[in-house]
C-alpha cells in the first residue's frame, strides 16, 4: 500500500528557510530537511515500482521511505 504527501507535509523554519519531510506512514519521524522552495513527493516504499530519487529509513517506524523531487 504506497501512501502519497505532497510536500510540505512537515514543519517550516523560518529562520533558515528548510522545511522538515515527515514520515507519510507514521508523521513522527523526521526523515531529511529539504529548501523551501523544492517541493517533493513522499512514499512508503513497498515494491521498486515507483521510481524515487532518494531512499531513507524511518527511524520511528522502520518503513522504508521514498522521496522524489518534483520541482
Amino acid at each position: 500500500m504506497a501512501h502519497t504527501f505532497s510536500v510540505p507535509n512537515g514543519k517550516i523554519n523560518k529562520d533558515r528557510k528548510k522545511k522538515a519531510l515527515l514520515c507519510p506512514k507514521c508523521g513522527r519521524g523526521r526523515l531529511i530537511d529539504e529548501s523551501a522552495r523544492i517541493k517533493s513527493e513522499v512514499r512508503v516504499v513497498d515494491d521498486d515500482a515507483w521510481p524515487a530519487d532518494y531512499y531513507a529509513k524511518c527511524t520511528i517506524c522502520k518503513a522504508q521511505i521514498g522521496v522524489r523531487k518534483i520541482e
